[in-house]
């Protein structure tokens, strides 16, 4: 079960303090199974995590029915179709960051509260198997994406705003596609089935009170959107003013080769070291990972070239240091 971790971005106008949210402090009662709580039906049963609230709503009729919002998940189902595989995430298990519990949203329009000053900055998004493979191969509501002939220019969207204290919209919002089938080479197309991280654009000298979460499709009829309005969420940054010891990197850690092509090491003279983040020269999240060894191979193979910025965070404060990608 992974901790939240805690790092501190560089490159932003004022020191900042983030927790992770990653939802594995949770406990289920058992592996592939979800949150189910129906003993306040129609009442807000969810969860905090990391200064943020993720509502959740259910009601006992028909047997008991998931209305609207988060529901946490361990459901490991990537291949069953249909609606009773609603809880489950569509993604592959190639990487050390593979989340182990997350969040499911349903419903066209969601929202989180932040529970304290300050604004999440990025997040993980997947497809829910549910709507993957009803957007793959067409169901009894919705239709094959692209269809027959493949050059229906179809797509699904999440799009994500903040809003401030006063419900005011104070910045740009962040579009994601989760499918897109608007291409001319149909060898372009594709429905997201692994997790993706998304950098939020909010000022960073704004506070936010709560984020929405609106999907839309192309997909619609008498009805609505006929795609299954679903989506997974995990990973997701919250930064909080605050201060904190800046550490010079050398003495915590060294890295090498620097410049490099494919392969960087980090090597970590303290046990104090708990996180890492590669982020961009503009500030922009790229990976992050735990620190669990002294010593670490980074594949930066898939970095275009140019430079960016290596960040540590601990018990003791932050550390960073630059890195050119050849």
């Amino acid at each position: 079960m992974r901790k939240a971790l805690f790092f501190l971005l560089a490159m932003l106008p004022l020191t900042v303090f983030a927790q992770l949210g990653t939802f594995d402090r949770w406990t289920l009662p058992k592996a592939d199974t979800f949150y189910v709580n129906y003993s306040q039906p129609g009442v807000d049963v969810g969860i905090d995590e990391a200064n943020v609230h993720y509502p959740c709503v259910y009601d006992t009729a028909f047997g008991g029915l998931w209305v609207s919002g988060f529901a946490f998940s361990n459901m490991t189902d990537t291949l069953t179709k249909g609606f009773k595989n609603q809880y489950s995430a569509k993604y592959k298990r190639a990487v050390d960051t593979l989340p182990i519990q997350y969040m499911v949203a349903n419903g066209q329009h969601n929202y989180v509260k932040t529970l304290a000053k300050g604004q999440i900055t990025s997040l993980w998004v997947t497809n829910t198997t549910y709507a993957y493979y009803s957007m793959y191969d067409g169901d009894a509501f919705a239709k094959k994406f692209g269809g027959p002939s493949g050059n229906d220019p179809d797509w699904f969207k999440l799009t994500i705003r903040g809003y401030d204290t006063k419900g005011v919209y104070p910045s740009d919002s962040t579009e994601f596609y989760l499918a897109d089938f608007r291409f001319a080479d149909n060898s372009k197309d594709y429905i997201i089935h692994d997790w993706t991280p998304i950098n939020v654009p909010f000022k960073y000298n704004q506070s936010l009170d709560s984020v929405t979460f609106n999907l839309s499709s192309s997909d619609t009829g008498m009805f609505g959107i006929n795609t299954p309005l679903y989506f997974a969420l995990d990973n997701v940054f919250f930064l909080q003013p605050t201060s904190v010891q800046e550490i010079p990197f050398s003495q915590i850690a060294s890295i090498f080769p620097n410049p490099a092509t494919n392969f960087l090491t980090l090597e970590i003279k303290s046990d104090k070291v708990k996180s890492a983040t590669i982020t961009d020269m503009a500030g922009r999240m790229i990976s992050t990972f735990p620190i669990t060894a002294q010593r670490k191979i980074l594949n930066i193979s898939s970095l275009p070239a140019g430079q960016y910025m290596l960040q540590l965070s601990g018990e003791e404060g932050r550390a960073a240091t630059k890195f050119i990608k050849q």
